[in-house]
């Protein structure tokens, strides 16, 4: 909710809403986050926790808010739970760690959590293996992949699945930000901030697939300038005005934002 709440550009927030979901969607969606972590924490599988919760977020919310950070979430949570000490750098490597270890039978569940929400994405190269295709589960049980694998196959075309398999790289570095930002000028300003340089960082893979990987492109070097500028409040909201009317939700640069709160609240920092 620290995410949701901050002003960010283009995403949901206090001040806007969006035609088809609003902050209340949000909030309503977020209890499936809390139930991910929850079930993982008391030893549900990945794959499991990963379906129960996309399904409480699609009967509160009514539709997809929080798909993408549930994805960032879940190998965070895991690791978390086998760990006594929570350093994001080490919680990150442990995560990517732990899709190695999920056997294609428990990839075959996160396939399906997935494609119960039918999300926009960018087709990857292998067509096998792209969870819009019918046959995805199969494949992956026939191919024997590992979800590491599995993300692998979507990291050049999706910002999610190559943060999950680099580390969390990005989310890391973004949360870095927020926390060196938010003595300075407070943790809203610092999650805005955040949200803008994560933008800058790589195209949005939510946005590319909704609007075009022109626009998504777009996005991404405007964000460039504004951190350049030392993220001037005037260029943030020009931005902000361009993505809305341009109706260009970076909605993956979101989850990474999120995820990188969550890392922070493990480790004490928040």
């Amino acid at each position: 909710m620290l995410e949701l709440l901050a002003p960010k550009p283009g995403n949901v927030n206090r001040y806007h809403d969006f035609e088809n979901k609003t902050i209340i969607d949000f909030l309503y969606g977020s209890v499936s986050v809390a139930r991910l972590v929850r079930d993982i924490f008391l030893g549900a599988s990945p794959g499991d926790a990963l379906i129960e919760s996309v399904q409480t977020m699609l009967r509160l919310a009514k539709g997809n808010t929080h798909l993408g950070i549930l994805i960032m979430f879940f190998p965070i949570a895991t690791a978390a739970r086998e760990m006594f000490f929570w350093n994001r750098i080490e919680l990150t490597k442990k995560a990517s760690a732990v899709l190695k270890e999920i056997p294609p039978e428990e990839t075959v569940k996160i396939a399906k959590a997935i494609k119960y929400v039918s999300p926009p994405l960018p087709l990857i190269k292998d067509r096998n293996m792209d969870v819009t295709t019918d046959n995805v589960l199969r494949n992956i049980l026939e191919s024997g992949v590992t979800a590491y694998e599995w993300f692998k196959a979507g990291s050049s075309v999706n910002i999610v699945a190559k943060e999950l398999v680099d580390e969390y790289k990005i989310t890391v570095d973004v949360s870095r930000i927020i926390e060196r930002k938010k003595e300075e000028v407070g943790l809203s300003k610092a999650i805005v901030d955040a949200s803008v340089y994560a933008l800058s960082r790589a195209v949005d893979s939510h946005m590319a697939a909704e609007c075009g990987e022109k626009v998504a492109r777009m996005a991404m070097e405007w964000a460039r300038k504004i951190v350049i500028s030392g993220y001037d409040d005037g260029q943030i909201r020009e931005l902000d005005e361009w993505l809305r009317k341009n109706k260009a939700n970076p909605g993956s640069t979101a989850d990474i934002v999120t995820t990188a709160i969550f890392l922070l609240l493990l480790e004490g920092v928040l």
